[in-house]
């Protein structure tokens, strides 16, 4: 994002540039600036987690409205290329720091939009049982071969696939959710999704 911010100012500082191409510059220079802030916001979130922060602010959260509150949102940015289905219980409480839940649930979901086609269907799930909140993440996109399914957990991870590659992307995201997933006393999982795509579990105890 720098680089591409430092070219669209040199360019800017020509005397003979169009009015229109003007504007796309200018356009293209805040959307660096926005991945930069995006990059910057996971590598501090990375850091922290690494310390378990998470732990020391906990508060009686209404889980189904931060889901949904959550989804509005990047359906803001992902709508007109995917479809996002929600089935969330609700009325659901979880005591646990509030912007750990949503991190969690914005980097499931910008993971399951960045490798899904377009046009492409991506659920969210949410239900309590007696022990645990379970949120659920599916995606109809490549799909995690069984070899990397842990590894996809690990700091700056990207697969090995050229259409992953080709993805923008920190390699910090899924790392993150581990992270603050453990730190809320929880565990994710994955499993393949039929007849494609991946499905992220996370499993969050109640009574902690």
């Amino acid at each position: 994002p720098i680089a591409g911010m430092q070219l669209n100012l040199q360019t800017l500082q020509r005397d003979d540039l169009p009015a229109e191409q003007h504007d796309r510059i200018i356009e293209r220079a805040l959307n660096d600036t926005k991945r930069l802030k995006a990059l910057s916001d996971q590598v501090l979130l990375a850091a922290e987690s690494e310390q378990d922060l998470v732990l020391r602010n906990r508060d009686a959260i209404e889980l189904s409205g931060l889901i949904e509150d959550t989804c509005s949102q990047l359906v803001k940015q992902y709508g007109t290329e995917h479809r996002l289905k929600q089935v969330v219980e609700p009325n659901v409480l979880l005591n646990a720091d509030q912007t750990a839940l949503t991190s969690i649930i914005e980097n499931l979901l910008r993971n399951a939009f960045h490798y899904s086609p377009k046009g492409s269907v991506v659920d969210i799930t949410m239900k309590s049982t007696d022990n645990n909140v379970i949120i659920e993440v599916s995606d109809e996109g490549m799909g995690i071969p069984d070899s990397e399914k842990t590894l996809v957990f690990e700091k700056f991870y990207r697969g090995g696939d050229e259409m992953i590659r080709e993805t923008r992307g920190t390699g910090l995201g899924l790392h993150i959710v581990k992270r603050l997933v453990t730190g809320l006393q929880g565990r994710i999982d994955i499993k393949d999704r039929n007849p494609k795509g991946s499905t992220f579990i996370v499993r969050i105890p109640q009574n902690e």
